[in-house]
């Protein structure tokens, strides 16, 4: 992302929570509770350089979940861009429980999330393999209150 004087990037880079599932969940329902039948394999920054340890099975799904609050400097209705760069096309993303449509294949996925954002919020990002973890990243991008995003 090119430097933009009306624009601020958070990066979630940190505290990511990596889990392997037994297999794909059909949607966020499937996903909880998959999720809380398995113990997180450990925490992860993104990218990470270590390879993750996936000795359960090849085909091993992957869930990263990131929680993170509002922005303390956001505005009511300034716009905010999750900007996800280098998620495979047939990932799984889900936002505070809501399934987001993922762009094409390592493509950069930008999704407002304005609307959807909440005081404690929820990212969980469900892969089907560890690339994303050693090049992948992840921020919120707030545009100020009269600028464009060019993002």
């Amino acid at each position: 992302m090119a430097e933009d004087p009306q624009q601020h990037a958070i990066r979630l880079n940190g505290a990511w929570e990596l889990r392997c599932l037994p297999h794909w969940p059909n949607d966020h329902a499937s996903l909880s509770a998959l999720a809380g039948a398995v113990d997180t394999v450990g925490r992860v920054n993104l990218p990470c350089a270590e390879p993750v340890d996936r000795s359960t099975a090849d085909d091993t799904v992957l869930l990263l979940t990131r929680r993170f609050n509002r922005p303390s400097n956001l505005s009511p209705g300034q716009p905010i861009t999750l900007l996800i760069e280098g998620l495979p096309a047939d990932a799984a993303l889900y936002f505070n429980g809501a399934a987001m449509e993922v762009g094409a294949h390592h493509a950069t996925t930008k999704l407002p999330i304005g609307q959807r954002l909440a005081d404690n919020n929820r990212l969980d990002l469900v892969l089907r393999s560890d690339a994303f973890l050693r090049q992948g990243s992840v921020r919120l991008v707030i545009t100020d209150a009269g600028g464009r995003s060019s993002c």
